[in-house]
């Protein structure tokens, strides 16, 4: 006995599907093999649309840059701020601001260190305590130890002297070393550096009471001196305003950047000839009639 494999039976609707279906495929290959258009034109870009391309796919920024904060920083190609000249400058690690540290040469990150520390209420009082910062250039800081102003610690006593063996003399601001001045109450290795880097700075003491400018130096020790310090203005350095240019202006620690700028520009204003005379001077609006006063004894009005 044969076995019959049974047939699956269709409907008519079905058949009729199934033929639709067939016939569409056959068309669509014979169509695809067969059938060429006529009047085809292939596309081809001119120069000028291709170098427009070109530029455009320069000017694109690669999708696998790492992009990181930009600081503007001294010697920096960044144009986001434009920095004075680097200069130095006696300071306190406590109280500096970021832009004067970028100024001494401290990176950006090495700043924004420091002001951390500050504010979770960290005090820098000596330099061991300033090398520990994180990520900061302890080679910086070595090189510029003679112009850091560290906090004395409280009810300390300067162990660099005693009262009780030294005696105040007359003394000559300009004329005195670091040896003269070491010889005086109060006055150790440090404080006399100090009164030197300040005198430096100034190009020579004017008067006897510029020691209460000294930042680090207490009132209570520079006072006792004024009545006998003396200061020879002969010996004063001065300034050649008229000649002098703004980074030159700006290192005097009675000029600041602003202040060097604006003398500049009225220097070379068409309706002063670029020569400024005192008399000048009460048309710069950054100093104050004070300042001014104070500045007068450094400047050189000679053409």
């Amino acid at each position: 006995m044969k076995y019959k494999l049974p047939l699956k039976k269709y409907t008519l609707s079905q058949k009729i599907i199934f033929t639709a279906i067939a016939c569409i495929i056959v068309s669509s290959i014979i169509f695809n093999k067969y059938y060429k258009p006529e009047n085809t034109t292939s596309f081809t870009p001119d120069s000028t649309l291709l170098s427009t391309v070109a530029e455009f796919e320069q000017s694109l920024i690669p999708t696998d840059t790492t992009y990181f904060r930009k600081f503007p920083t001294y010697g920096n190609d960044y144009n986001e701020i434009q920095l004075p000249p680097k200069r130095v400058f006696t300071f306190n690690p406590n109280n500096i601001d970021s832009f004067e540290l970028l100024e001494l040469g401290f990176k950006p990150f090495m700043a924004h260190n420091l002001l951390q520390y500050r504010r979770r209420g960290g005090k820098i009082n000596n330099e061991k305590n300033f090398k520990k910062i994180y990520n900061i250039d302890t080679a910086l800081i070595t090189s510029l130890s003679d112009f850091i102003i560290y906090p004395a610690p409280e009810n300390s006593v300067d162990s660099s002297y005693s009262t009780n063996h030294k005696h105040y003399f007359a003394f000559d601001l300009n004329r005195a070393d670091t040896t003269l001045l070491c010889k005086l109450p109060g006055i150790g290795m440090s404080r006399a550096k100090m009164i030197i880097n300040y005198k430096k700075r100034l190009g020579g003491y004017t008067k006897a009471h510029q020691l209460l400018e000294i930042e680090g130096i207490p009132d209570s020790i520079t006072t006792p001196l004024l009545q006998y310090a003396t200061a020879d203005i002969d010996s004063v350095k001065r300034i050649k305003i008229n000649k002098s240019g703004i980074k030159f202006l700006r290192n005097h620690p009675y000029i600041n950047y602003y202040q060097a700028k604006e003398i500049y520009e009225l220097r070379w204003d068409r309706t002063h000839n670029g020569i400024i005379k005192p008399k000048d001077m009460k048309l710069l609006k950054e100093f104050t009639p004070e300042e001014i006063e104070r500045l007068l004894p450094y400047l050189d009005f000679s053409e």
